[in-house]
């Protein structure tokens, strides 16, 4: 099975434009102005993909979808059924779940996850305690629970974790202003940590940050408005 989508089409959104947008198969990002549909393409193109209908207040927001995988499946609205077989995660403020909520991870990537939550964090002296049976982090302070570390924090520990829980499998990650709350460091570094966690996921979100593509994924932002197909 090939976890990659090749193509979504839009129809209506916001009640009044068309969209086609072809999708690369490593990055993509999505950019445009408050308002412009960003978080309503992404939230409507998780909410089919997982649960294979819109929720109502998405449907009030565009009259259609379908979304064509690199398998052949393709998805469209009103058919009733979810992806099948594909790996896919989300994040964002529409997937309802708290910051310190994070899938168990497989061995393979688990030291590589450890590791590099350690380096994001070393500034502020903590680092993961590899002899704890949950995830527990020593810092200049004692012993602290996920729920005691900053926002910004436990937002990467979630997509971290996330992508580490796919074992370098072939996935689909869909995320929605994965920056909020991330220092600019860490929004500069988000795209290639995630690479590194996994080289075979697909990332597909929308951003308002300049600094999640300033590290060399220019060339794979694309602007809504580009998108409109008539």
């Amino acid at each position: 099975m090939t976890d990659r989508i090749e193509k979504v089409e839009v129809r209506g959104l916001l009640g009044r434009e068309n969209l086609v947008w072809l999708l690369l198969p490593d990055v993509n990002i999505l950019a445009g102005r408050n308002g412009s549909g960003k978080t309503t393409l992404i939230r409507a193109l998780a909410q089919l993909v997982c649960e294979g209908a819109f929720s109502e207040e998405v449907g009030r927001l565009l009259e259609g979808m379908s979304v064509t995988f690199a398998d052949g499946e393709v998805l469209i609205c009103g058919q009733g059924h979810a992806a099948t077989g594909h790996r896919i995660d989300t994040i964002g403020s529409f997937d309802g779940r708290r910051t310190d909520e994070f899938p168990p991870l497989p061995v393979r990537g688990r030291e590589l996850f450890y590791e590099l939550i350690d380096e994001r964090f070393a500034l502020t002296g903590k680092r993961i305690d590899r002899e704890s049976d949950e995830l527990r982090f020593d810092s200049p302070w004692g012993k602290l629970t996920p729920a005691q570390l900053s926002a910004g924090e436990r937002q990467l520990l979630l997509i971290f974790a996330s992508v580490a829980a796919q074992g370098g499998r072939q996935a689909i990650l869909l995320m929605d202003e994965p920056e909020v709350s991330l220092h600019f460091d860490w929004q500069s570094t988000l795209i290639d940590d995630i690479r590194r966690l996994n080289p075979h996921v697909q990332l597909i979100a929308s951003t308002h940050s300049p600094a999640v593509v300033m590290n060399g994924w220019l060339g794979h932002v694309t602007e809504i408005n580009d998108l409109i197909s008539g």
